[in-house]
């Protein structure tokens, strides 16, 4: 890996750290960080505290700008008229991060859609269903820019469903491995696709990665700017 792929891992490094804080901190339930704030009330038996559901939160903001980022590279490219399917790619990550927001938001899958009958294992198979199709339209340049810190988003959130599917409900243990897991995954999806987008619009201007730190020219190449437009 080369020192700016190093430099997206330090996201998940923090938000890894930050979930470890919060499950071992001794002041309050951890569930209560880690589960939605609604669902911390009725857990905790008394609402409510401003603290409830922080964890949670921060995913949602995270999965929120995430997608805002992307659809707003998707849309730079589309003005200049550059790089297709980059742009579609990045068009569809965003979707998929604020559709994931809006979902941690309204509990969709873990109440919304049972209540409409919709099973809770018919709508995860169907997210899995669309992380497949993202990947299969994604793959070449997913292989071309950091395919690490994007298996180690994939697996972070694979972990998190795994628990959420097999675990002990409201078992503290099952709760904060399947939430913290998520949150780091959150943050591997995050940063992978903030400095994908970023390198696609540096990219598009003629700017080399690290422009304004240090690189001697605008015309200089860059390497992993190449292997992303070539599987473009």
């Amino acid at each position: 890996m080369r020192a700016n792929d190093w430099i997206l891992l330090l996201p998940v490094a923090a938000a890894a750290g930050l979930a470890l804080a919060a499950a071992m901190q001794p002041v309050v339930d951890p569930r209560l960080l880690f589960l939605d704030p609604m669902i911390a009330g009725v857990v905790s038996g008394e609402c409510c505290r401003s603290w409830y559901g922080f964890m949670s939160t921060l995913g949602v903001l995270i999965w929120i700008g995430t997608g805002m980022v992307a659809l707003f590279a998707a849309v730079l490219l589309k003005r200049l008229d550059l790089a297709p399917t980059i742009r579609l790619q990045l068009m569809f990550a965003g979707l998929i991060s604020l559709f994931f927001g809006l979902d941690d938001v309204y509990l969709f899958h873990e109440n919304a859609a049972p209540k409409l009958g919709v099973p809770q294992i018919v709508v995860l198979s169907a997210y899995v269903v669309m992380a497949m199709a993202y990947m299969a339209v994604s793959w070449r340049r997913i292989i071309a820019f950091n395919p690490a810190l994007f298996l180690l988003a994939g697996g972070l959130l694979g972990m998190s469903l795994a628990f959420d599917l097999f675990g002990i409900e409201g078992s503290v243990t099952t709760i904060v491995w399947e939430d913290g897991a998520k949150f780091a995954g959150i943050a591997a999806w995050a940063s992978y696709h903030i400095g994908f987008a970023s390198l696609a619009v540096r990219s598009s201007v003629g700017l080399p990665e690290g422009a304004g730190h240090g690189a001697s020219s605008v015309h200089e190449p860059v390497p992993s700017a190449v292997r992303v437009y070539r599987n473009s």
